[in-house]
């Protein structure tokens, strides 16, 4: 748009001082012509006057003669103005202001030309704030999208010496938050689940001694009491209470700890059944108890 107003706008420049030269052409032309005539027209008169005195020629004769010289100057002082006129016209031309013959402005293709320039610097103002808008939304959705990267891709590491126990979702599968994706045991930590009645239970605290002999061993391991648990709580699937040898219903239970030893812990015996005797309590006690003596 800005080019096509700017040949409009010279091909108006140039069309209005050819015409302006044209007419300052002419105008100097007819100058020259009226000039002639004047001159013509002033002998005319001279002669007219000098007849009229000798009275070979009446008065109105001459008056008449004269008259026509004063008119013949007056266009021809005229035609000078409208020359010196149109000659400001050119110099005001040459500077980019064209005047009308009525002395209004006339250069509307130059003022559309400008509105034609001040919309582009508009639409350039425009694009950058845009651009500038797009770049600062694109590094938000960059940052969204890395955000959105590191909360939905998680490294999943499990302890030290542990072992993984079963394998809940395969890798590289896609996971809701929240579901499990796999369980291991921690061997440096080794808990025995010990069937107890609701006596032993009863006399046994947290923190009491226990000696614990895994199956098919000879070592006696000497660990803690870290857990009583009467018969009438209830175990759920998810509870630490194994189903041992000897359990039945009416059974409490204990949770018996026993102390970080590296050979067992590379060994991890999980699931091995165990004997277990708590040197705190005695038989004797037990039957005292129960007899409520």
């Amino acid at each position: 748009m800005v080019n096509e107003r700017t040949r409009l706008a010279s091909d108006y420049a140039d069309t209005f001082r050819r015409q302006l030269d044209a007419k300052i052409d002419g105008s100097r032309k007819i100058m020259v012509f009226l000039s002639s005539r004047l001159e013509l027209e002033r002998a005319q008169a001279d002669r007219m006057a000098k007849l009229a005195k000798t009275g070979a020629s009446s008065q109105s004769s001459a008056d008449a003669a004269t008259s026509l010289v004063i008119e013949h100057q007056r266009i021809l002082t005229e035609t000078e103005t409208a020359l010196a006129q149109e000659l400001v016209r050119l110099d005001a031309a040459a500077q980019g202001i064209f005047l009308l013959d009525d002395g209004s402005e006339g250069a509307t293709a130059q003022r559309s030309l400008e509105m034609a320039h001040l919309e582009l610097e508009r639409a350039k103002g425009d694009l950058a704030v845009a651009q500038a808008e797009a770049a600062t939304t694109q590094d938000v959705a960059d940052a969204t999208n890395d955000v959105h990267r590191k909360q939905s891709t998680a490294l999943v590491s499990a302890p030290p010496d542990s072992i993984v126990w079963s394998l809940i979702e395969a890798p590289g599968g896609d996971v809701r938050a929240g579901t499990p994706v796999a369980s291991w045991i921690d061997c440096r930590i080794l808990l025995v689940d010990v069937p107890v009645s609701d006596v032993e239970v009863a006399l046994l605290s947290v923190g009491a001694g226990a000696d614990v002999v895994l199956e098919g061993e000879r070592t006696t391991h000497h660990g803690t009491v870290l857990l009583l648990r009467g018969s009438a709580a209830t175990l759920g699937a998810d509870d630490l209470a194994a189903i041992a040898k000897g359990r039945h219903p009416g059974i409490g239970q204990a949770i018996v700890g026993l102390p970080a030893d590296p050979a067992e812990i590379a060994a991890c015996p999980i699931g091995h059944a165990a004997h277990v005797d708590f040197p705190d309590i005695g038989l004797i006690q037990v039957i005292l108890a129960r007899l409520r003596l």
